[in-house]
């Protein structure tokens, strides 16, 4: 092998290493930083073709598991919102995304005598109100469906978060 095909070689896969490692650390999961740390680690070796095919295939293996952590995490935030869940979990600052427990109109949405913020949605024979949040993502008048954000809850605030489902007469 020439020094010109060693230098492509060792170029190609500095790249993906490079794209793997930059791509691995937006991601805050523990098995994604093992398998950054496995990168990194290797970022700066000279290499032989046989290092290429051991390190190629030491970096399949590691994707191989970090594809779980993330198909998890994915699964986890994409059915967050698809459950009687209302509330999602607390954020590093406090707030919590705000969902709409069923599907229907928004019948009221701003804020209301005690000057809180709130939304009621009517749907499928019940009026579902949400209060005290700390930010509104829908206006009246707007059909949302089950699990779609309508708003944020500040968890740091005095106020607690209020929801009630009560029946049309």
């Amino acid at each position: 092998m020439n020094l010109r095909e060693r230098f492509v070689i060792q170029t190609v896969i500095s790249l993906m290493i490079f794209a793997g490692v930059k791509s691995i650390s937006m991601i805050d999961i523990d098995k994604i930083n093992e398998a950054e740390d496995f990168l990194c680690s290797r970022f700066e070796k000279h290499y032989t073709p046989e290092d290429i095919e051991e390190t190629v295939s030491g970096i399949f293996d590691e994707i191989n598991e970090v594809h779980k952590s993330v198909t998890a995490a994915v699964i986890e935030a994409n059915t967050e919102g698809e459950s009687e869940i209302v509330l999602g979990k607390k954020d590093a600052e406090g707030i919590q995304i705000v969902y709409a427990a069923t599907g229907g109109d928004v019948i009221n949405a701003g804020i209301n005598d005690k000057k809180e913020l709130f939304v009621e949605i009517s749907g499928d024979d019940y009026i579902y109100t949400y209060c005290n949040m700390s930010q509104i993502s829908v206006a009246t008048g707007e059909r949302v469906r089950k699990g779609d954000i309508i708003g944020t809850f500040d968890n740091n605030d005095d106020n607690e978060f209020f929801f009630e489902k009560r029946e049309v007469m």
